[in-house]
């Protein structure tokens, strides 16, 4: 158990389950969503309509450049929630593995709370893929944090214990020269009661 939890296997842990979480999620999402293509004939994985699939690949392979004007459309989009979309986009976005923080996690989680809040009974495919993504990725979320808490235990136990193993040493230390101490003493009273 000890060895899943080190931080090394941290990531591979979590792709496992991704993987694993995002079987059922893939095959609800049977119907991929029309591309949208840029003026160079490249797809615009950041339009709307692109399915949650694409984006989620495209979030995972873009650029830290790509990734902040993302963010930057996603903020400026806030206003335009009737959608679920794009506050689903956004909390992707801010907990990408190799871009979040314990902070960007919390508030994807907090995006996701309301929009699963949210009285969606919206008949678009592509957004109730979205619903669908985001109820998994918020149950990812919630595991990555309870890994976090783990690891954080476990650090902690490992410090109480190196902490244990000094104090220790040092009554070891103590015993040592107690122990010489009265050896010493007890020498001193055998040469006195010596003639």
């Amino acid at each position: 158990m000890k060895y899943l939890l080190t931080s090394h296997n941290n990531h591979t842990l979590m792709k496992i389950l991704l993987i694993f979480l995002s079987f059922p999620w893939l095959l609800s999402c049977a119907v991929i969503g029309e591309f949208y293509t840029s003026d160079e004939g490249n797809t615009d994985y950041t339009n709307i309509s692109v399915s949650p699939l694409e984006y989620f690949t495209w979030l995972t392979s873009a650029s830290d450049e790509e990734l902040g004007i993302e963010k930057i459309r996603l903020d400026n989009e806030k206003q335009n929630r009737d959608s679920p979309v794009n506050a689903i986009q956004l909390a992707l976005l801010l907990s990408v593995p190799r871009a979040s923080t314990e902070a960007t996690e919390r508030d994807a989680m907090e995006l996701i709370a309301i929009e699963l809040a949210r009285d969606n009974s919206s008949t678009d495919v592509r957004e109730q893929q979205y619903q669908t993504l985001a109820r998994i990725w918020f149950l990812l979320l919630k595991n990555r944090k309870a890994l976090r808490e783990v690891e954080a235990s476990q650090q902690s136990d490992q410090i109480k214990l190196e902490v244990l193993h000094e104090k220790a040493r040092q009554l070891e230390k103590q015993i040592e020269a107690l122990t010489s101490i009265e050896q010493n003493l007890i020498e001193r009273e055998q040469l006195q009661g010596q003639p």
